[in-house]
């Protein structure tokens, strides 16, 4: 009898323990099908880790209302505890999402009163309960979670990530209403990646190294290609003239390699420019060719 008591209570604790600790996949990946085969979707939210913040007013004379969500992605992180707030006006603890409604009156000896401190994402939320998936419309990922209830409200939360540009952006709070948190953030960790070992395939069915939504898009090769040429030249310059010092002992404008090419480089340019408009001019000139009539 002993033994099954003991038994049931280390089953109960490894439930318990393997449940606080459940983690939220920073860096998950999504087989998606289009009409050109299937390709592995990668997202890394690594870089929103953190504690993160957002706030909205709306007036209501002679008060102002605000909502504050404060929240914690990546992995196993809670929101801190603040020992200079009182208990009650924090969030319960292994908080990862958590709103806060406060009300303010200029008039009032007390500026700010919290009215409501309400959890949304708890740590031992069930996997069931959170759902990740790529945006349909856009490119991003839509992070939807059922919370705990609330004054008989069920709790959710809305989380859009959209693919953006701006790496120090942070989120909006869009709305809450009847129990449902909607949060938006504009950032370049909604944007799809490849991830080492992964697909470099983008559901377009384009190398991610190739495609504006890869991040490597033509001009970025024309950048690279100009930049390389320069350091090339820059190179054959400086070898060039150190090999005809130590050399020959040469001075001044004798120093440049390969001098004679140079100096005549400006003559070839003319001439090729000179032959290829008066090409341009010909092939323009209808059925005659310099001037005599065609037989």
């Amino acid at each position: 009898m002993k033994s099954t008591l003991v038994l049931k209570t280390l089953l109960c604790a490894a439930a318990y323990f393997g449940t606080a600790q459940a983690t939220f996949d920073c860096r998950p990946s999504f087989d998606l099908k289009d009409r050109k085969g299937e390709t592995t979707v990668h997202f890394d939210l690594e870089s929103l880790s953190g504690l993160r913040t957002a706030s909205k007013q709306t007036e209501t004379p002679p008060t102002t209302n605000e909502a504050t969500v404060s929240m914690t992605l990546c992995g196993d992180d809670v929101l801190p505890v603040d020992d200079k707030i009182a208990e009650e006006d924090q969030c319960p603890p292994n908080t990862k999402v958590c709103l806060v409604l406060l009300n303010h009156k200029s008039s009032s000896t007390e500026a700010s009163r919290i009215t409501a401190v309400i959890p949304i994402w708890m740590l031992d939320t069930p996997d069931s309960d959170v759902s990740v998936a790529p945006r349909s419309r856009e490119e991003g990922l839509d992070i939807t979670v059922s919370g705990p209830d609330y004054a008989g409200t069920r709790q959710q939360l809305e989380l859009n990530l959209i693919c953006g540009n701006d790496a120090a952006s942070t989120p909006e709070l869009v709305s809450y209403s009847d129990g449902k948190l909607v949060v938006q953030w504009e950032t370049p960790s909604g944007c799809e990646s490849a991830l080492e070992g992964g697909s470099d395939k983008t559901p377009d069915g384009e190398d991610s190294g190739g495609s504006p939504r890869g991040g490597r898009g033509f001009f970025h090769y024309v950048f690279l290609t100009f930049w390389l040429s320069v350091i090339g030249l820059f190179f054959y310059f400086a070898v060039g003239i150190w090999y005809n010092y130590t050399t020959y002992g040469a001075r001044g404008l004798d120093l440049l390699p390969h001098k004679e090419f140079w100096r005549d480089l400006p003559t070839f340019c003319s001439d090729l420019a000179a032959h290829v408009t008066s090409s341009i001019r010909g092939s323009s000139g209808g059925g005659s060719r310099g001037g005599y009539t065609a037989i």
